[in-house]
Order: C-alpha cells, then structure tokens, then sequence
C-alpha cells in the first residue's frame, strides 16, 4: 500500500539519518547509527534467510531471482534515496534533510 512504502521510505530516511547525519560517533562501535545498522543487517539476514527456506510453490527461485535481498540491491537503494530523497520525504519535513548532506545537524 501506499502508507507501507512511505513508512518503509520514511524508515530507510531515519536509518540514513542516524549514519551519517549527526556526528561521527554514531556510526563508531556502539553509537546509535551502529546500533542502527546492525539491526538492519540481522532483520534483512532474517528476512532472507526466511525467504531462502521457503518450500513447493512459495520456493523462492534464485536462478530467476537471485538472493533475496542483496548487499547490491540495499546500496541501490541507500544510492536512489540519498540522490533524490526529497521526492521521497514528506513537505514538512524537507527542512530537516537539507542538513544531512551537508553534515550540519539540525532539530526539526
């Protein structure tokens, strides 16, 4: 639906925002973008592996498809939604992402 891919667009912004938008720490060994990362990676690890074990008609077919879930497909991703992530980001909140790409935090 359209509320889950803006959700989930919503969520791919915070998680942008939490690795690169406010200090180095975050993304040091027990900051908040670390922490954040590594709970992507363990969902998305989950979520493939789900989808890898999966039997009979719901058998997930990597010859057609290839994995699930991809290193190659999450940088593709991270890459169209850093280029133009104001077409993802609701109108109140563009003030807010300005910032992240030039380093400078903000409050919003």
């Amino acid at each position: 639906s359209r509320e889950a891919v803006q959700e989930r667009l919503l969520d791919t912004g915070a998680f942008i925002g939490l690795s690169m938008g406010f200090s180095v720490e975050s993304i040091l060994p027990g900051g908040d973008g670390w922490k954040s990362a590594i709970s992507v990676r363990a969902l998305h690890a989950k979520v493939r592996r789900a989808l890898l074990e999966r039997k009979g008609s719901r058998r997930w077919d990597v010859q057609a498809l290839g994995i699930p879930i991809n290193q190659e497909d999450l940088v593709a991703t991270l890459l169209a939604f850093s280029v133009r992530s104001e077409m993802f980001v609701l109108p109140q909140c563009k003030r807010c992402w300005s910032p992240i790409f030039s380093l400078q935090p903000t409050s919003c």
